[in-house]
């Protein structure tokens, strides 16, 4: 955004300070979708994959990756690892990799979950 931070030197020497102006190596972002747990596995993978390559601005190298990091009650997580150059554009671009990937999904006719809960009654 450039913008100029003026930053003192007791704050330095007590802090850990990160500088995302630096271009060496990518800036890491990501995205869960929740689907049902009768959504093919490797149906939501492709499609998530194929949503993030359709954004410009989403590096192909590192490539994106599709995670499954638990499981929950009512849905699957599906965590989408992708990396970009930009960290002033981050929101911008995660917009376009959710946009995508909702499009991808409805277009692979996979809806996302919905959270349900089962009451049961004692007899």
């Amino acid at each position: 955004t450039d913008e100029q931070i003026t930053i003192p030197n007791r704050v330095m020497a007590q802090s850990q300070i990160s500088n995302f102006s630096f271009q060496k190596r990518p800036i890491v972002r990501s995205q869960i979708f929740r689907l049902p747990y009768r959504a093919p596995s490797e149906d939501v993978r492709k499609a998530l994959l194929r949503a993030a390559g359709r954004v410009q601005r989403v590096r192909s190298s590192p490539a994106p990756l599709v995670l499954i990091t638990e499981t929950h009650e009512s849905w699957v997580p599906y965590k989408l690892v992708f990396f970009i150059d930009d960290y002033g554009s981050q929101f911008v671009i995660a917009d376009q990799v959710v946009e995508a990937c909702l499009q991808e999904l409805r277009a692979a006719g996979l809806e996302p979950a919905s959270p349900r809960i089962q009451v049961e009654r004692e007899a």
